[in-house]
């Protein structure tokens, strides 16, 4: 995997002396670990303990261009996600626009198989980064996702909205996503997973803010200029976000990456085959855990309706529970840098997540013990996909990230195509809710061990940070 970047120093390009020696990291070199190694080269001035100290302090401070590219992946994401997982809205909308046309299992294809095209996209994220570069993915997806919205705004057929808010939607927001998500990681070390969380919650905050504004915008000016105002909010937000994200620097080039080398864990990405045991069971994990996060949010509204809700707290179960995750996506990170580490916050993040479905939302029958559930399941249940990306990169080793992170992406894709429509059969057929129930916390309970067998593969020691 490649990209084009500048040799200058301003670009902050990676380059090591070629001496023939790894170094004691357990993480790749990033951009600014280079660049300020150049910086702090004053001899005579500070030992070398200092100058490490001095290095690794502005390394993780405000000096450090990566702070720009996490501004700028959140605000993508807030804007893509936001349009995205407030699909729902427009859903129950377009079954009266095209009544006769369609029905309730035909029209939700059109907001699952956008889902699934985002997270299908990290199969093939690796070759569009080598031909388009990161910038380049982002910038092609900051156009599609606005035009998506304009011009589902003139659809008046089913089949326009499928080619619309379905597929041009879904791969606009599958380059922004699979071309931004990895960045933050190679500017960072100590803070890495808290500044990956950082950029991954506006995926959670997005639609928590977008919700209500779709609906205002659609109660006041109609749903055809609401997409057309969505448009024009996408050109602003998607075109900063752009501008802010900094990919100079970060080299791909097989050459670079030979000096560059690093210890990740037991020596993994000095493997020439990253499908070692450990990231196999992480797959694993990467397969099973959205089978039982998607579709506990998605339903959200129908099963607060069942136990009485009002119409509008039923409305805003979605905000809470997205709210929630993107306060847990923040906290988690910084927790996983300074606290337990990354891997383990995953492991018990998840399977808190998976009880508290098997138990609480078992015994949710009034609004007020449901509403408790969505709040401890919105912490807990979606601090794995904004760790994915570290997690992944520290298993496959970082110079191969766009590989390791896009193929655990695709893997994912299954359970959020899918996950809804399984609990609700499941649901219908049963006429209650117990066997969705059990479904959706049996594959976070069966995701929460297979991470853990990853963990125990790296290290069994229990108290181990990791």
């Amino acid at each position: 995997m490649t990209m084009d970047t500048a040799a200058t120093d301003d670009d902050n390009t990676i380059q090591q002396q070629s001496t023939g020696s790894v170094t004691s990291s357990t993480y790749s070199v990033t951009p600014v670990d280079s660049l300020h190694q150049k910086e702090n080269k004053e001899p005579n001035s500070l030992d070398e303990e200092d100058t490490e100290t001095i290095r690794e302090s502005l390394s993780e401070g405000i000096r450090n261009p990566g702070w720009l590219t996490v501004l700028g992946t959140f605000i993508i994401n807030f804007y893509t996600w936001g349009v995205l997982v407030s699909w729902g809205i427009f859903q129950v909308l377009y079954l009266d626009v095209y009544a006769g046309q369609t029905d309730e299992f035909r029209i939700a294809f059109v907001g699952t198989s956008a889902s699934a095209i985002v997270l299908g996209m990290g199969l093939v994220s690796p070759w569009l980064v080598r031909y388009l570069g990161f910038r380049g993915m982002v910038a092609i997806g900051a156009v599609l996702c606005p035009l998506s919205m304009v011009l589902a705004s003139f659809a008046n057929e089913l089949w326009m909205l499928y080619g619309t808010q379905g597929a041009m939607l879904g791969i606009g927001v599958g380059l922004c996503y699979t071309g931004s998500s990895t960045l933050p990681s190679y500017y960072f070390k100590r803070l890495r997973a808290f500044a990956t969380g950082i950029a991954a919650s506006g995926t959670c905050l997005g639609p928590m803010v977008f919700s209500p504004v779709i609906e205002t915008l659609i109660l006041h000016l109609g749903y055809r200029n609401a997409l057309r105002v969505l448009g024009g909010i996408g050109i602003v937000l998607t075109g900063a976000g752009t501008i802010l994200i900094r990919t100079r620097g970060i080299s791909l080039h097989a050459d670079q990456q030979q000096q560059d080398q690093q210890k990740t864990f037991d020596d993994r990405s000095n493997n020439t085959n990253m499908f070692n045991w450990s990231y196999n069971f992480y797959l694993l994990h990467s397969f099973l855990a959205p089978f039982g996060y998607v579709a506990p949010i998605f339903l959200s509204p129908s099963y607060a309706s069942a136990i009485g809700a009002s119409p509008e707290l039923a409305s805003l179960c979605l905000s809470i529970v997205e709210g929630a995750n993107g306060v847990a996506r923040i906290l988690f990170g910084w927790l996983g840098d300074h606290g337990c580490g990354r891997m383990n916050v995953v492991i018990a993040t998840t399977f808190a997540s998976g009880v508290f479905t098997m138990t609480l939302w078992q015994e949710a029958n009034t609004v007020p013990v449901y509403m408790a559930y969505l709040v401890l399941f919105g912490l807990t249940s979606g601090v794995f996909s904004g760790l994915q990306p570290v997690i992944a990169a520290e298993l496959v080793g970082y110079e191969r990230i766009q590989q390791g992170v896009g193929l655990s992406y695709f893997l994912s894709m299954f359970g959020h195509l899918f996950g809804t429509s399984i609990v609700g059969m499941l649901h219908l057929d049963t006429g209650a809710w117990l066997a969705p129930i059990l479904f959706a916390g049996t594959m976070t309970l069966a995701a929460a061990f297979a991470v853990l067998i990853t963990r125990i593969l790296i290290c069994r020691r229990v108290f181990v940070r990791l």
